[in-house]
């Protein structure tokens, strides 16, 4: 089970989802989903695949990958216990294929069909996105050194990489790298200690704090999954909402071993560049598990009336990452923490007061000459009190780049613009 709390940045954000398919499986649908006129070798060998697709169980996924000339290929998977499982084998299949195609294909697959929903491809996506548009990425000068800050979305899926070039050129300008807390390190002995003694609650409180309906509500979610309710009542809600949001996740293809944290660490640990940490498991599990019952049953409750449906959801998260819009990300990861004091109490525990802790070690590096390059949830960087304001509020200038890693210009007004040397 992953042990950390990268999947809030999607929990805030589940909306009504993409209607789901009304005239069966054709090959007409296909080529509309992806927006693109299919040749016609493309589309016979679609059109039997989608019969195929058709006659299998409710748990079943299709994988795509398009290639520069518009060709496609495909992997599918059906008749699986698990929606989660057939879509990881829909990828693989999808996957194996692309490999022997590389330079073809060489962006990865993608989930396009979660059961009978057509997930928006990752091309429409980057509709309007060019080299020029400004990327999750800043470089900020200190008195004594640079710093590099990426936004990060830890749950993502092949089809989204490469990154932009802006990420690669940070690091490879870097000499070490700062994540929220080191994704490789997650099995050892103490750290998996500390989070199931953070994650464990005693099940006649959690159950006490959950609603009929709630209960309800969630024994039939967690029948869908296949997991048992005593198993449940052993966690903190705030952190089984965090799981079956994953599981979520991973029904349309994304998964946490593909997020941008990761992704780098395991390319720091073969460079042998040096991994460093903004927060200890305890300090990042608090933000959750340390809330009220009360809100924690609250999150969960918002949490299973939003997981029936996330793909409108998710396409509102990677359009804000992929254009950059810090605020707006901001705006979204707060977004279901309003209307209660104890979940708006919650939602600052979440973000403001981590990016406290995190600018104290941030300003530190900006005192040392090494090139640090910080990756954390992109949802940290707007709102009034994100790590872009209360740098500037410090008198540091964060100068975002562009997506093919080019400098954008200062915008006007910055507040305490510049650091006084």
């Amino acid at each position: 089970m992953q042990k950390r709390l990268f999947s809030l940045l999607f929990i805030s954000l589940w909306l009504p989802g993409t209607p789901a398919l009304s005239n069966g499986f054709d090959v007409n649908s296909l080529s509309d989903a992806l927006g693109i006129a299919l040749s016609a070798n493309d589309r016979n060998s679609a059109a039997a695949t989608l019969r195929a697709y058709a006659a299998a169980g409710s748990q079943r996924a299709l994988a795509i990958a398009i290639g520069d000339d518009n060709r496609i290929i495909t992997g599918w998977s059906g008749d699986q216990a698990l929606a989660v499982q057939a879509a990881g084998m829909a990828l693989r299949r999808c996957e194996a294929t692309r490999a022997s195609l590389a330079d073809r294909f060489p962006s990865g697959c993608e989930v396009l069909l979660a059961g009978d929903q057509w997930l928006t491809p990752t091309r429409r996506l980057l509709d309007g996105v060019g080299p020029d548009t400004p990327a999750n990425v800043w470089r900020v000068e200190g008195k004594g050194g640079v710093l590099y800050l990426a936004g990060s979305i830890h749950v993502l899926k092949p089809a989204l990489y490469p990154l932009p070039d802006a990420f690669e050129h940070a690091f490879s300008e870097a000499d070490r790298i700062a994540l929220e807390i080191d994704p490789l390190r997650a099995g050892d002995a103490d750290r998996v200690a500390t989070m199931q003694s953070m994650i464990a609650a005693e099940p006649a409180n959690v159950r006490a704090s959950l609603t009929p309906e709630l209960m309800d509500a969630l024994n039939a979610i967690l029948t869908e999954r296949g997991i048992a309710q005593d198993v449940a009542m052993r966690m903190q809600p705030a952190m089984l909402a965090t799981q079956l949001s994953v599981l979520a996740l991973g029904d349309m293809g994304l998964t946490p071993e593909l997020g941008i944290d990761i992704h780098f660490a395991r390319r720091a640990a073969l460079a042998g560049t040096s991994i460093l940490e903004l927060e200890t498991i305890r300090e990042q599990m608090l933000a959750l598990t340390g809330a009220p019952l009360e809100a924690q049953a609250l999150m969960l409750s918002r949490t299973l009336e939003q997981l029936h449906n996330p793909a409108q959801a998710i396409d509102s998260l990677l359009r804000g990452w992929l254009q950059a819009d810090a605020d707006g990300l901001h705006a979204l990861m707060m977004a279901d923490f309003t209307g209660s004091p104890v979940l708006e109490r919650m939602g600052r525990q979440l973000l403001d007061d981590r990016n406290v802790r995190m600018l104290a070690h941030i300003r530190q590096w900006l005192d040392e000459p090494p090139v640090t390059l910080v990756i954390v949830g992109a949802g940290h960087f707007g709102g009034p009190r994100g790590l872009l304001a209360l740098l500037r509020e410090a008198g540091y200038q964060p100068r975002q780049l562009s997506r093919a890693g080019i400098p954008l210009p200062v915008p006007m007004a910055q507040p305490n613009a510049g650091v006084q040397r």
